[in-house]
């Protein structure tokens, strides 16, 4: 009997209560609650990183381009930047033609979006991204429209400061490449094939590479505070 009391006071002194076990459990609960927050801020910020970065290096291979070319846009090209792997011997995809050209590396590197959600899936249309080549700016179709009998042909980005009144706002406020959505590419914006109507990015708001060179984040807000050509009727 003085044996077992003894074995019985040896393993409470080596092992844990109830209430420890609880109390450690608890403690684990807390910081996995702290800690999920913290990494989905983390992954999203770097989506949006990855996000501003691709925009940023479509928006310097078209001006790029549009260098060599004495000023013109490159084009006539359609709106979505489509993958290359998809289509890869289309010019009138901005993306193939600018690689074509050696203004862009092979592959679809950075024509693809960070991520992926349920959401949110451009894979099977291949187009994560869109140039600014709508119908209703001031000139119209800024890269050219090459679905037209008698294709039309893209602007010098000079002419593009007519798109705001007097001109005043330069090319700093007129976007040239954004993130493509179900707002921008979806059924409403004559997209065909489009992106489904709900489908938004998962970094919360888009991407906007602009005619001066420079690139940002917008974040989506409602009423949208998206960037638009002032005589657009689409964001």
């Amino acid at each position: 009997m003085r044996v077992s009391r003894k074995l019985h006071s040896f393993y409470r002194l080596g092992g844990f209560t109830l209430v420890e076990l609880l109390v450690v459990i608890s403690i684990i609960g807390l910081l996995a609650g702290l800690a999920i927050p913290a990494i989905s801020t983390a992954r999203k910020s770097g989506y949006k990183a990855k996000d501003l970065s691709n925009v940023r290096q479509i928006t310097g291979a078209i001006l790029n381009y549009a260098t060599e070319l004495g000023g013109t846009l490159p084009g006539p090209a359609n709106r979505g930047c489509k993958y290359p792997s998809k289509d890869p011997t289309n010019t009138n995809w901005i993306s193939v033609l600018l690689i074509t050209n050696g203004f862009a590396p092979a592959g679809d590197a950075f024509w693809k979006a960070p991520s992926q959600t349920s959401t949110y899936q451009t894979e099977t249309l291949g187009v994560a991204y869109i140039i600014n080549n709508e119908n209703f700016s001031d000139p119209p179709e800024f890269f050219g429209d090459p679905t037209k009998s008698v294709p039309t042909l893209p602007e010098k980005i000079i002419a593009l400061k007519a798109n705001f009144v007097g001109g005043s706002n330069g090319l700093s406020k007129l976007w040239m490449v954004s993130v493509a959505d179900g707002e921008n590419y979806g059924t409403a914006s004559g997209a065909k094939p489009s992106l489904a109507d709900n489908a938004r990015s998962p970094t919360g708001g888009r991407s906007y590479g602009y005619f001066d060179g420079h690139a940002d984040f917008v974040k989506r807000t409602s009423p949208s505070t998206y960037p638009s050509s002032p005589k657009g009727t689409w964001k």
